[in-house]
């Protein structure tokens, strides 16, 4: 008896155990399926497993879609979205090195927002988070940010284009250095995503039977200027002297900038984790070379080359990997994202661009500048002939002045010369380009050939002499290098007044018999000999 009762008792056992492990297995499935597909609970990041297409190659409008989902707006947030005062954007995004990695997007929130979507149901933070260049199409199709509805825009690029979908996920607000902030986070990213720059904004989203609203946060300044990679945030907390990093964490960020260049270059990920040795050169190769004014604007570049002992090969990564810019006192200049200087106040301090721990830095001046006047005139015997692109500026002291001074019937009276502040000057082509620097006001004459001219050369692309005074009073003149036979062609006679101390006039040694025989050149017979 006893043994019959302990072996139903088994037997019931095993059936309960085996049906208690099938539920858990299948939960355990569940939430397996759930993970893949991205989806979160309120506190966890956003795992990228999405590799994005390239940005020229995506926005082709999808054919198979006939006809956009149906969403419930309100009037409010499809005419303009609502705002909350003090509920605001970070700019830029920060790296994330704690369980997972990746970077992490945060907003402000006043308390009395927080309050107030504690206490409705029907009310959450959210994040969307996806590629820059996703919200740059969205902003575009909405003809600015003015009023856009990101959530709504993001997912138009997916019915519409086939885009692949923006990463949301809710999030709860937190208490950190004295105020409440919400953050969302792309964790994991994948090697082909190392240098794609993501942007973000944060929201409220109301829902109601009837509609669903949306509250965004405010960007400091627009939405795209905040968009960060994780290769540039590796490079700015590499660059955060405020931050002291374990070896740990310093490993994991050297390892994001490694993959950065190798993914830049063009190498697979299996490349890349072969790698033993990088050799980057980062160079400046557009800064401020003077004084910048107060309010003066510049926009600096920079190259980037990265050198594999190992597979014998260099690469110019310049138009892959954004880089990090730094002002190394920010009272006197800023820097964004772009390289753009903003200069602010009287002083020197260091522009620095970074790529990891290779740092180039150039020293900026900015101040008070004063502005002198340039001024251009045509004084010479070819009024009406020369046409100048720039004939009066003002420009700042240690600036250029420029412009460029055509012929207006060029292929009627080919290159001509002329005398520019003590200097011949000849077009080629048909025009020539002054670049002077500024130290004073200053006019500039065009004028006839000077006096005091020893040596004149003539190229080949001139083929006429307009003026038969050209040489008057050219009393030190010597020496005539002339390169075209067709200026033998001249028939009027040139008047060579005070013209002296000519004693050679070299032309081409097959339109020697010519030029003896022109009219323009005859009175100075003795001169005329075959180029050297």
């Amino acid at each position: 008896m006893r043994s019959r009762v302990r072996k139903k008792f088994f037997t019931r056992s095993t059936v309960l155990i085996s049906i208690l492990l099938f539920v858990v297995s299948f939960l355990l499935l569940i939430v397996g399926v759930v993970l893949q597909k991205g989806y979160t609970t309120a506190r966890d990041p956003y795992v990228c497993d999405i590799t994005f297409t390239q940005k020229n190659c995506l926005f082709t409008p999808n054919k198979t879609v006939k006809q956009k989902a149906n969403v419930l707006l309100s009037a409010d947030t499809v005419n303009g979205n609502q705002t909350y005062e003090g509920f605001v954007m970070q700019n830029g995004a920060s790296i994330r090195l704690d369980t997972v990695t990746g970077i992490r997007f945060k907003a402000h929130v006043p308390e009395t927002l927080v309050e107030k979507v504690k206490s409705s149901e029907n009310e959450h933070f959210k994040f969307v988070i996806a590629p820059a260049y996703y919200f740059e199409k969205a902003i575009q199709l909405n003809g600015g940010e003015d009023g856009i509805n990101y959530v709504e825009a993001l997912a138009q690029l997916e019915r519409e284009y086939g885009a692949k979908p923006a990463l949301k996920m809710v999030c709860e607000p937190v208490w950190q250095n004295g105020g409440y902030i919400v953050q969302g986070s792309v964790v994991e990213i994948l090697y082909a995503n190392t240098n794609l720059e993501f942007a973000a904004v944060a929201y409220v989203e109301t829902t109601t039977d009837e509609s669903v609203t949306y509250t965004y946060a405010a960007f400091p300044k627009n939405c795209l200027s905040s968009a960060r990679s994780v290769s540039y945030v590796a490079t700015a907390a590499l660059n955060d002297t405020n931050i002291s990093y374990s070896e740990e964490a310093l490993l994991l960020l050297k390892n994001f900038i490694a993959k950065s260049a190798d993914c830049a270059a063009g190498l697979s990920e299996q490349e890349s984790e072969a790698v033993t040795q990088r050799n980057i050169r980062l160079s400046l190769s557009a800064a401020p070379d003077r004084k910048l004014a107060i309010g003066e604007t510049f926009s600096a570049s920079a190259s980037i080359v990265v050198e594999y002992p190992d597979l014998e090969t260099v690469y110019n990564l310049s138009a892959f990997i954004p880089l990090y810019w730094k002002s190394a006192n920010p009272s006197v200049f800023l820097v964004d994202s772009e390289g753009v200087i903003t200069s602010l106040s009287e002083g020197r301090a260091s522009l620095l661009v970074c790529f990891g721990e290779t740092v180039e830095a150039q020293e900026i001046v900015c101040g008070s500048i004063t502005r002198y006047t340039c001024e251009i005139r045509d004084c010479s015997e070819y009024q009406g002939l020369l046409d100048i692109s720039v004939k009066k500026a003002e420009i700042a002291e240690g600036g250029i002045f420029e412009t460029t001074v055509s012929v207006r019937n060029y292929a009627e009276y080919g290159e001509l010369s002329f005398w520019i502040d003590g200097r011949v000057r000849t077009t080629e082509g048909g025009s020539y380009t002054l670049t002077e620097p500024v130290t004073e006001d200053k006019i500039f004459e065009i004028t006839r050939l000077s006096k005091d001219l020893r040596e004149l050369v003539v190229p080949q692309s001139y083929i006429s002499i307009m003026n038969n005074t050209l040489f008057q009073n050219c009393s030190k003149l010597e020496t005539i290098y002339l390169y075209n036979s067709k200026l033998s062609t001249i028939s009027k006679a040139a008047i060579w007044t005070n013209c002296n101390a000519l004693k050679n006039i070299y032309v081409p040694a097959e339109a020697l018999s010519a030029y003896q025989k022109s009219t323009f050149w005859k009175a100075k017979l003795d001169c005329l000999k075959p180029l050297p």
